[in-house]
């Protein structure tokens, strides 16, 4: 950015904040920006940051329980040494490893694990395999569900994307700004994966807080 450029800031800022004070959005637009700062200095629970990864459907109940362990892992060393998680290992690679589950370097190397990566932490790796693999078997998490794999998923995103696009349109506003598909899915996981007790118990799914469970998300508030 040019020095200059910052000139027009201050008159965007005034001309964009008339405009949402205009349109009596003014209160979602602060709302979300604190949401969006809240969000980003959340701790994330290191049991829990293996949930964020791809593909965790396609691993079976121990590649799960290593992965988890590994993405704990993963975490804790990257804010130890204040480093971006993919500095450590990279998501793809805890994949891999938690699926073929090597138990020696050479099977490290096998996997095409960056040099750096088996240098430096293979042998932190292969404990943490071995030591998820010699657990009890229950102690495993349960096998993760895609929503694709529900009968009802293509209708229901159907429908709740034109009440969604509707609302947009009402609105004049982009509809993924209200919900993008990772945000449907966020709120029909919430309401099909979990019983009733552990909903009521669990964060609630974006759609159905703030400025838009007022704007379109009690359209869909069980």
């Amino acid at each position: 950015m040019r020095q200059t450029d910052v000139l027009h800031l201050k008159p965007c800022l005034e001309k964009l904040t008339a405009q949402l004070i205009d349109k009596g959005m003014y209160e979602f637009f602060k709302e979300e920006c604190q949401t969006t700062l809240d969000l980003k200095m959340k701790k994330v629970d290191p049991n829990k940051a293996y949930k964020s990864l791809n593909n965790l459907f396609k691993l079976d109940r121990a590649g799960l329980a290593v992965i988890q362990k590994l993405a704990k892992w993963r975490l804790k060393t990257a804010q130890a040494r204040d480093l971006a998680l993919n500095f450590i290992v990279k998501a793809d690679n805890l994949w891999l490893l938690a699926h073929y589950r090597p138990t020696t370097v050479d099977d490290l190397r096998r996997l095409n694990l960056p040099h750096s990566e088996v240098r430096i932490h293979g042998k932190a790796l292969l404990k943490i395999i071995n030591t998820v693999l010699s657990q009890d078997p229950e102690t495993y998490p349960p096998l993760v569900t895609r929503l694709v794999d529900f009968p009802a998923y293509k209708k229901t995103l159907k429908s709740m994307r034109e009440t969604i696009q509707a609302c947009a349109d009402e609105n004049q506003i982009p509809v993924e700004l209200i919900a993008s598909k990772r945000v449907i899915n966020e709120y029909l996981s919430w309401s099909w994966k979990l019983t009733a007790e552990q909903r009521n118990k669990a964060e609630k799914p974006k759609l159905l807080t703030g400025w838009r469970l007022k704007l379109v998300g009690h359209k869909f508030k069980q």
